[in-house]
C-alpha cells in the first residue's frame, strides 16, 4: 500500500455512507470534482482499497482526452480487470457472445460462442446494454446483504457517449443491484460533454447521485503532505511558504516538496519557473481555451496582480461583448476569480506563472506577442499609477487645507 492519504476526513466520512448505502441495494453514482491536481483520484483509490478490505469487489476504468470518440473504453477496462473477468465464465453463453463486442479474446477462448448481429439491427444496442450490464453485476457479491461493488471511472469530463448512456442503463437495470460507481470530474471542463451534463441531471432527479466538491488542504494538511512527499522534517517557514505558494493544492505541494534541498528549505528555482508536472498539468487547461479567451488570459497574466476590469479592457482595446465571454469562458474554467466587487485574478499563482511563460509559444502567438502586452499594460499601469498619484496629492492638499481652517479657527 501507499502512503495514508493526508486530511479529507469529512469526504472519507461521506464517501463510506455512500458505500453503506449502496450495500443495502439500490446503485447510485458518486462524483468527487475538483480542478485538476487537487486529489480526486487519489480520494476515489482510497475509498477502492477501503472497499477491497471489506470485501467489496473493485475494478478502475479511466478516460482520456484522446480517447473521447473510443466508444465502452473505461466498460472495456473494467470487464478485463482481474476482479470482474473472473465473473464472466458464469454469464451465460448468449449475453458472453454479446460481451465478446468488446473482449473480442473471448471468441478465441470460447470458439462456440454465438456471434452478434450487427448493431444496426433492431434491438441489439439494448441487447448489447443488458449483456454488460449482467457482465457487471455478476461480479456482486450473492443473494442477500453484502458489501457493494464499486467501480471507479475516473476523468469523467472525457467520458464518451456510448458509455455515459450505458451507464444511465446499468444503475436503472436493477433497483436492488449492490452498486457504486465513484467517478472523479475536473470542475472548469464540467461544461464540454453534453452526454455527461445529460447523465447527472437524470440521475439528479432519480436521487441516484451524489457530487462532493473537493477543496484545497488546509495550512496542516499541507504541512502534513510536505513531509510525507519530503520524507524528512521541513522547518515552519518552510511549511509556510508551501501553504501560501501552493494555496493547498496536492499536486502542487508534493512537487514543491520534493524540490527541497536536504536542509528542507525549497530549491530557489528561477523567476516563473513551475515544475515540469505541474506545467503539464496547467498548460493542458490553458490549452483547451478557446483563442479570444487564452488571449485575454495571456494580458492578464502580463499586468501580473489582481486588476479591475476598466484596466483590463484599456488593455485590451477589442469589443467588450468579445472581453466579456472570455472572462466568462476563463470564470467558468476557473482560470480567473473575482477580488472583491470590481477585481479579477487567476485563481492561483501557478496559472499566472504558466500563462506568462506561455506568451512566447505557438500556443499564445509569435515570440513578439510578450512584449505586445507587455506596452499595453505598461501605459496602462503608469496612466492608474499617476492618477493615484494625482489623487494622493489632492487629498493630502484638501487635509492641509482642512488644517489650515481649523488653526484659523482656533485662534
Amino acid at each position: 500500500p501507499g502512503p495514508a492519504i493526508v486530511g479529507r476526513r469529512a469526504e472519507r466520512a461521506r464517501l463510506q455512507g455512500l458505500w453503506r448505502l449502496a450495500g443495502a441495494g439500490g446503485p447510485r453514482l458518486a462524483v468527487l470534482a475538483g480542478e485538476a491536481g487537487i486529489g480526486k483520484t487519489r480520494l476515489a483509490e482510497d475509498l477502492l482499497a477501503w472497499a477491497a478490505a471489506r470485501g467489496s469487489a473493485t475494478a478502475t476504468g479511466r478516460c482520456y482526452a484522446a480517447e473521447g470518440a473510443l466508444a465502452f473504453a473505461p466498460v472495456t477496462a473494467w470487464l478485463r480487470s482481474a476482479t470482474l473477468g473472473a465473473a464472466l465464465p458464469r454469464l451465460p453463453a448468449g449475453w458472453l457472445g454479446d460481451v465478446a463486442r468488446l473482449l473480442p479474446e473471448l471468441l478465441v477462448e470460447r470458439p462456440d460462442l454465438p456471434r452478434p448481429a450487427p448493431l444496426t439491427q433492431p434491438g441489439e444496442r439494448e441487447r448489447l446494454f443488458e449483456a454488460l450490464a449482467r457482465a457487471v453485476l455478476g461480479a456482486a457479491a450473492g443473494p442477500g446483504a453484502g458489501p457493494p461493488l464499486v467501480l471507479l471511472l475516473d476523468d469523467l469530463q472525457w467520458c464518451d457517449r456510448d458509455t455515459l448512456e450505458w451507464l444511465h442503463y446499468l444503475l436503472r437495470a436493477d433497483p436492488p443491484a449492490r452498486l457504486l460507481v465513484v467517478g472523479t470530474l475536473r470542475l472548469e471542463e464540467r461544461g464540454d460533454n453534453p452526454p455527461l451534463a445529460t447523465l447527472l441531471a437524470a440521475l439528479g432527479r432519480a436521487g441516484q447521485v451524489a457530487e462532493l466538491e473537493v477543496g484545497p488542504l488546509d495550512a496542516a494538511e499541507t504541512a502534513a503532505l510536505a513531509r510525507q512527499a519530503a520524507g524528512r522534517p521541513l522547518d515552519p517557514a518552510t511549511l509556510a511558504r508551501l501553504h501560501g505558494d501552493t494555496e493547498g493544492n496536492p499536486l502542487f505541494v508534493v512537487e514543491l516538496a520534493r524540490a527541497a534541498d536536504p536542509r528542507g528549505t525549497p530549491a530557489a528555482p528561477p523567476a516563473g519557473a513551475v515544475s515540469p508536472t505541474v506545467q503539464a498539468v496547467i498548460a493542458a487547461r490553458l490549452a483547451r481555451l478557446s483563442p479570444p479567451a487564452r488571449e485575454v488570459a495571456g494580458l492578464t497574466a502580463t499586468i501580473g496582480r489582481a486588476f479591475p476590469y476598466a484596466t483590463l479592457a484599456r488593455a485590451h482595446g477589442a469589443d467588450e461583448g468579445a472581453l466579456v465571454a472570455a472572462l466568462e469562458e476563463l470564470a467558468e474554467r476557473r482560470i480567473l476569480r473575482e477580488q472583491g466587487a470590481a477585481a479579477r485574478d487567476f485563481g492561483h499563482d501557478k496559472l499566472r506563472e504558466v500563462a506568462y511563460a506561455g506568451l512566447g509559444g505557438a500556443a499564445a502567438g509569435p515570440p513578439r506577442g510578450r512584449g505586445r502586452w507587455r506596452r499595453y499594460t505598461g501605459r496602462i499601469l503608469r496612466l492608474a499609477h499617476f492618477r493615484r498619484q494625482a489623487t494622493a496629492r489632492r487629498r493630502g492638499s484638501d487635509n492641509n487645507n482642512k488644517s489650515s481652517s481649523k488653526m484659523t479657527g482656533a485662534r
